[in-house]
């Protein structure tokens, strides 16, 4: 009988991109077009995109200079419970030189994960999995920005073009200038961008009291922004979108934040922007009953859905962590 073998696209496209991520791994090293197929971007995509039939999330949660991984396989926990009833996290091992700068965790796309700088000057794609990564270090920013800047990030994949783009913020702490630079990985290069249609924000973030990434649904990224009047605790908090596509801001009315002033006493005391179930979302914090409501955006123009999650002490915070 005459042995024929399977076409190789047919294995890529109907075998592999079904195979959990661990075994892929070790694929890799079976030949030098199935670690050229195994490690490029469209693979990682098909791989992604592909229905498993087991539901896996994980979490990223950077504590210091470690990153560990939290992992639900079916909507169980896998990880292994202490003696107290902690939850062992799983240390990741990381190959890249962060100790000389900061970095915080911007986002994931795709099973990509980016890590940006404190001070803007670099930002790093990591694939966790492969543990392959990339660092783009931007030289001309210490032309612009010092130590009297903020920086925030922002990181996506727009669909139509094939393109993961990265959003940097940086704003100015004594005064409203803002600067925008995006940075396409297809065309490796930094654009800046026109600001002028939202110059009456203060400030940018994701939260009440921290600068944090934005957040990103269906290829827009999201952040609280803050408009005059500039007086104590009388900042109007209103949400601004960017759209990664068309590389525009605009305010989204959809979802409301409170103003500092009225969480004093009030209901909510801090809150902060978090998608749920693909969702634009918020999370906040109360007084009284200490516990934590998210509000969650099923689409434009539909009523917000709450949702009371559990107590919550002044200490306890979820902004470190990456789904």
């Amino acid at each position: 009988m005459e042995q024929r073998d399977l076409p190789q696209d047919l294995i890529t496209q109907n075998i592999l991109t079904g195979l959990p991520v661990k075994p892929l791994a070790r694929f890799k090293s079976v030949s030098k077009l199935w670690y050229s197929t195994l490690s490029s971007p469209q693979f990682g995509l098909a791989h992604f995109s592909f229905p498993h039939p087991s539901s896996t999330e994980s979490l990223i949660i950077r504590s210091n200079y470690n990153f560990n991984l939290l992992t639900y396989e079916n909507g169980h926990l896998d990880a292994q419970i202490g003696t107290e009833g902690e939850i062992k996290l799983h240390k990741m091992e990381v190959d890249f030189n962060f100790w000389h700068e900061e970095l915080v965790l911007v986002g994931s796309c795709n099973g990509l994960v980016c890590l940006g700088s404190m001070s803007g000057s670099s930002f790093i794609i990591w694939n966790p999995i492969t543990r392959e990564f990339c660092q783009y270090p931007d030289h001309e920013i210490g032309k612009f920005v010092n130590f009297w800047w903020m920086v925030t990030w922002g990181f996506g994949y727009v669909s139509a073009v094939d393109d993961y783009k990265i959003v940097r913020i940086c704003k100015k702490k004594f005064d409203r200038s803002i600067m925008v630079h995006v940075f396409s990985l297809r065309s490796n290069k930094w654009r800046r961008i026109d600001t002028n249609s939202f110059h009456n924000f203060s400030d940018l973030r994701t939260s009440e009291r921290l600068h944090k990434p934005g957040v990103l649904v269906n290829e827009t990224l999201y952040w609280m922004g803050g408009m005059p009047p500039l007086i104590i605790r009388g900042l109007i908090r209103k949400i601004l979108s960017f759209d990664l596509a068309l590389e525009l801001f605009d305010t989204f009315s959809h979802l409301e934040v409170s103003t500092p002033s009225s969480c004093i006493g009030a209901e909510c005391f801090d809150e902060f922007l978090c998608v749920v179930k693909g969702c634009l979302s918020k999370y906040g914090r109360i007084f009284n009953p200490r516990e934590g409501v998210v509000t969650i955006l099923k689409n434009p123009g539909e009523t917000l859905v709450k949702k009371t999650l559990f107590a919550a002490s002044k200490k306890g915070s979820f902004e470190a962590f990456l789904a």
